[in-house]
């Protein structure tokens, strides 16, 4: 009697231990904002020159997915709250991209400006 029903606590430990992690569905909209980010990014870098509207309907979708990380908490800690100041942070020069008008002369400069602002995100809150 004494074994079975330590089989039985054991068993139990067992399974509540190896409970799944709840769902994050905001750690998989971060991923997906990041992903759409990168694409915009890599779309404007092969398609300079190219006219205005394209540029700034691209960096526009970035601004707003970049605005919508403010509203997310993917990871439940202390990892929230960088993204969020790296996410503010990245408004404003995201903007002053969106606003400039680009030109093969200063394309190579944007773009760099822009994928330092994407790479500095990732580094740190990319989800692991």
């Amino acid at each position: 009697m004494i074994r079975s029903r330590t089989v039985r606590w054991t068993l139990l430990l067992l399974v509540a231990g190896c409970a799944p992690a709840p769902p994050r569905p905001d750690r998989d909209r971060l991923t997906e904002i990041m992903g759409l980010n990168d694409d915009h990014k890599l779309r404007i870098q092969y398609r300079t020159p190219a006219p205005d509207a394209q540029i700034n309907e691209r960096m526009a979708a970035i601004e707003r997915g970049t605005r919508e990380l403010l509203t997310l908490t993917p990871f439940g800690d202390g990892r929230d709250a960088i993204m969020h100041a790296m996410a503010a942070r990245a408004l404003l020069p995201i903007e002053e991209l969106r606003t400039v008008t680009w030109t093969v002369k200063n394309r190579e400069r944007n773009y760099r400006k822009l994928e330092a602002i994407c790479s500095g995100c990732h580094a740190a809150v990319a989800p692991r």
